[in-house]
């Protein structure tokens, strides 16, 4: 990663990172409030940006590639522009779907292939752009998006925003790209930060936009030119594959391509599929697995509800059947998956029950939906979350589960870790250090901002009762101190809850961990919990 920072698009900020984020936010704040009046006040409050973080980036190695390249991406969750983005992404994304060199899926692939014949004169060839999000020219992305968007017949239909007004917060977030690495905070100087969530809606755009204009003198030669954001399929003539490369890596200086051809058997990979050229001019298609496959999937033996490995079967033999072409080449696919799951310790008879209750389902279209009142998610515990399930089938709620316990979180994180005390949206505890008594808190801002108000309230004595009452409200600990004359242990506050990020949620956990924890000073539950919450807590207490 330190390579990739030194030799990319990045320089380092030298302003700490109190600093920066106030100014970030500060300047979203800005932005927002100038579509307060269009977007209405809630969601105006929804979006602006309270308790941030420094975005952190990470790579992922793409052991497939050659030298092993980093692909850089950066957690713009709970940072200053990321609520902002989501909602600008949301505006947009209905503006991309028109494009015809665009698919969505290898599903999409393969039912373009089924009806495309090449001729002898003519090649499979893929191109792939080098580090598509880091090279995009953020100028040229808006000239593209803006005549996507006065293009947009529904535009209107999803906003009141106007087009200058959506392009100018777009603009914002693209250009306020910084993250951590290592303590060290960098800005990206060039193209857009993969992990934005307008970032791959700005490169399909860019992407259509910039097809239009440099495929022009090759739309006579090509057959097809498909693409999966970086990932083009096209056919074209022989004698042009090379001319093709040449003309669009000129076309603009950042965005440059590889290619590959099909092989001496007329075969190419493309996305997860196989392609292959048939002597009668058809492509028949297979499933593709690149060489660092490991044939891992879920183990049988893990702690996951059943339906989720009867899911997995049925899914794998799903996209064979919808991948695979050829029956023969279906039947060595569902072969290969009975093996590579028989090493992952699935059952023999578990297996094939599965496969075939795939093979055999009725069509999704001819059977009545099952309609649910809403969908809860609950933390998986085998036996107990099942049961859990079927009471809530029964009164037509939709139960899905969650592991709590991950591999993931207990080895060693790609990204910077956020420091205890800068960590937002969670329920924390502190304890007096003269006595068992605790206070249970809840709060959306940082737990170093939350604490510090605690600690200035316990310096200035409240005078009258009225400032007793005030001093209550805003802190039982600190009244604890002043009533007792005691301490507090500042040093050993802790965290009980993170990643509350909606308010109810933090005010109902809250009043859970009072319920359950002794000696708390806590001047009532900060919402009233249902009879049922009490029925559990009291048998568990």
């Amino acid at each position: 990663m330190n390579e990739h920072l030194q030799s990319g698009p990045y320089t380092i900020m030298t302003k700490s990172a109190e600093t920066i984020i106030n100014k970030t936010m500060k300047e979203t704040a800005k932005v927002v409030r100038q579509m307060k009046e269009v977007i209405g006040k809630s969601k105006w409050f929804e979006i602006m940006p309270k308790s941030c973080n420094v975005p952190r980036i990470y790579g992922k190695i793409k052991l497939h590639k050659e030298g092993y390249p980093i692909r850089p991406i950066v957690d713009f969750r709970n940072t200053p522009t990321y609520m902002l983005s989501r909602f600008l992404s949301t505006i947009l994304r209905p503006t991309r779907n028109n494009s015809k060199a665009r698919i969505v899926d290898s599903f999409e692939l393969v039912r373009r292939i089924k009806t495309t014949k090449i001729e002898e004169e003519e090649i499979l060839v893929s191109f792939d752009v080098n580090s598509l999000y880091t090279k995009i020219p953020i100028q040229m992305a808006m000239i593209a998006l803006k005549e996507k968007l006065n293009e947009d017949n529904g535009l209107k239909d999803r906003t009141q925003l106007s087009v200058e007004e959506i392009i100018k917060g777009i603009e914002f977030c693209l250009t306020t790209t910084y993250f951590t690495f290592e303590g060290k905070i960098y800005q990206q100087n060039e193209g857009v930060a993969m992990g934005s969530p307008i970032s791959p809606i700005i490169a399909d755009i860019f992407m259509d936009y910039w097809e239009e204009n440099a495929l022009k003198p090759f739309r006579s030669s090509l057959k097809c030119w498909w693409r999966y954001v970086d990932d083009t399929l096209v056919i074209v003539k022989k004698n042009d594959a090379e001319k093709l490369l040449s003309h669009i890596n000129k076309h603009v200086d950042s965005i440059k391509f590889t290619m590959e051809l099909e092989n001496e058997i007329g075969e190419l990979p493309m996305l997860d599929c196989k392609l292959q050229r048939m002597t009668d001019g058809s492509i028949k298609t297979t499933i593709y697995r690149k060489a660092t496959h490991s044939g891992r999937f879920l183990d049988y033996y893990s702690a996951h509800p059943l339906s989720v490995k009867r899911g997995l079967i049925q899914g794998l033999a799903d996209r064979i059947r919808r991948l695979t072409t050829a029956p023969e080449d279906q039947r060595k696919e569902i072969k290969v998956l009975f093996t590579m799951l028989l090493e992952n310790n699935y059952p023999k008879e578990f297996i094939k029950d599965n496969i075939k209750k795939r093979k055999n389902r009725v069509k999704l279209e001819n059977n009545k939906m099952e309609e649910w009142r809403k969908t809860v998610v609950i933390p998986y515990k085998n036996g107990t979350s099942e049961a859990i399930q079927r009471n809530l089938k029964n009164i037509g709620i939709r139960t899905t589960f969650k592991p709590t316990n991950l591999i993931k979180n207990k080895i060693n994180q790609l990204k910077d870790p956020i420091k205890m005390m800068d960590k937002n949206n969670l329920i924390y505890k502190i304890s007096c250090a003269d006595c068992p008594t605790k206070y249970v808190g809840q709060t959306s801002r940082s737990l170093k901002i939350r604490v510090n108000e605690h600690k200035r309230l316990t310096k200035g004595q409240p005078t009258g009762t009225q400032a007793y009452k005030n001093l209550e409200k805003n802190s039982s600990i600190a009244a604890h101190a002043w009533d007792k004359n005691h301490n507090i242990d500042w040093d050993n506050v802790c965290i009980l809850k993170t990643n509350m990020n909606k308010w109810k949620e933090r005010l109902i956990t809250e009043s859970i961990f009072i319920k359950v924890t002794p000696d708390t000073c806590n001047k009532g539950d900060s919402v009233q919990l249902s009879t049922t919450w009490n029925i559990i807590l009291n048998t568990n207490t």
